[in-house]
């Protein structure tokens, strides 16, 4: 091989490292728009809409203590320290016909509402048996999973909302492998799975409906390119490195 052959083979070595290393960095940071101090981003979560299967916190509570203890489920007052398994046994499991049974008020509907909406018609069915009653309603088992190209994939569980940046920081942040500008969210919603792709390069997911997550909310974070790829590129760089440095040899002795 001459040496004009040799110095073209470098070269091209050298424009396919720096292309790698250019794509690999529009996928390497996050909210990459110019950042604007103080801006400020109007986020309105959406209000969560209860669902099938969706466990229910509801509690009763009054200054008499032992009228308002028949309108609540046996053992009911610390069943948000339960284990996961006991949540069945001491909450109230949302039916597939979105449905829940409370002691004496019966059968409620609560699919498609919020919170807000399950505690209010409760409080109105109180309210003709007694007075000075309290209707608590609270969502347990508020789970959000992520996997794909993040350090510690898996299903956590949340007490409260929680924006997409916080469940990646208890995932340990995403890989080098990951792609930051297409992650998908799964979201399930009254007419079934909805899939959305999210960039997280773009500073105005701040403002967006994918900021805060939703309960049974799935994070999916494709990969860059494979594994086997990277690999396969690193071998190249270290032939191309081996090869230039006998280059430099070969000239320095001439």
């Amino acid at each position: 091989m001459n040496s004009v052959k040799m110095k073209l083979l470098c070269l091209s070595g050298f424009v396919f490292i720096l292309v790698s290393s250019c794509l690999q960095s529009r996928y390497a940071y996050y909210m990459q728009n110019k950042i604007v101090d103080g801006k400020v981003y109007k986020t309105f979560p959406k209000k969560y809409k209860v669902q099938p299967h969706d466990i229910l916190y509801i509690r009763i509570t009054g200054s008499n203590q032992e009228v308002v203890e028949q309108f609540n489920m046996d053992n009911n007052m610390n069943s948000m320290h339960y284990s996961e398994p006991a949540l069945y046994i001491h909450n109230y499991l949302v039916n597939d016909s979105g449905y829940i049974v409370l002691p004496v008020l019966g059968k409620i509907s609560v699919i498609g509402d919020g919170l807000e909406e399950i505690q209010q018609h409760i409080q109105m069915k109180i309210d003709a048996y007694i007075k000075n009653a309290l209707a608590i309603v609270k969502l347990v088992g508020f789970k959000i999973s992520i996997f794909g190209e993040v350090q510690n994939p898996g299903v956590y569980s949340v007490a409260d909302r929680v924006n997409i940046f916080e469940l990646i920081s208890r995932a340990g942040d995403i890989t080098v492998y990951g792609n930051k500008k297409k992650a998908l969210l799964i979201r399930e919603t009254g007419e079934g799975s909805q899939t959305f792709t999210i960039d997280l390069t773009d500073n105005n997911i701040i403002a967006s409906d994918f900021y805060y997550l939703q309960p049974n909310d799935i994070i999916y974070v494709k990969p860059v390119r494979t594994k086997a790829l990277r690999q396969e590129t690193s071998n190249i760089t270290g032939i191309l490195s081996v090869i230039t440095a006998l280059i430099l040899v070969v000239n320095f002795f001439r």
